[in-house]
């Protein structure tokens, strides 16, 4: 309506009035779990975040698909109430649930919505005297500062921000020469 040119970067927004750069979520998440299928693992949960935002629901697609498409099933997945480090810990504590019922013991790898959601399930293995890596694999999304900073430093798929910095800024001056 103010004629000024938006470009949204990382979000999900399904919107004509706005241009918007993100990475690919599927793909990304689909990465991560050929990485922990190559490593041996077979047991391996999903945790989601409950606000099913896009990113949420392609992330979760891609841990099934992948899953799937290795011949294993996608048993376990659970949803925390966010996507912040709480949203993980109340993930946590239900995935070890589950898995007991499930399988009788904890899952052998877990694949996280997101890197602070993985610092939540962290802190509940270790509450749960699991250790990552030896007993349980771990990994997160998006490589945040704080992923190379927990002990050990989580595994996580790193976005291209500076790559999509760069197409916005693209997109931007295209936007601004078409006046």
């Amino acid at each position: 309506e103010t004629g000024i040119p938006i470009v949204q970067i990382n979000t999900h927004v399904e919107d004509d009035k706005f241009h918007s750069i993100r990475h690919d979520d599927y793909t990304g998440i689909c990465q991560i779990m050929r990485y922990l299928i190559q490593c041996g693992y077979r047991r391996i949960a999903h945790v989601g975040n409950e606000r099913g935002i896009r990113a949420s629901v392609d992330r979760y697609r891609a841990w099934s698909d992948t899953m799937q498409a290795a011949g294993l099933k996608p048993e376990l997945a659970v949803n925390g109430p966010s996507g912040r480090i709480y949203g993980g810990t109340v993930a946590g504590e239900l995935l070890l649930i589950r898995a007991q019922q499930l399988w009788g013991s904890p899952p052998e790898a877990i694949c996280c919505y997101n890197d602070t959601m993985a610092v939540g399930v962290l802190s509940v293995l270790r509450q749960h005297q699991l250790r990552v890596p030896d007993d349980i694999a771990l990994t997160g999304f998006d490589d945040i500062d704080i992923a190379a900073f927990v002990e050990p430093p989580l595994t996580t798929w790193r976005q291209p921000r500076h790559k999509m910095g760069v197409e916005a800024m693209k997109v931007l001056l295209s936007l601004n020469n078409q006046e």
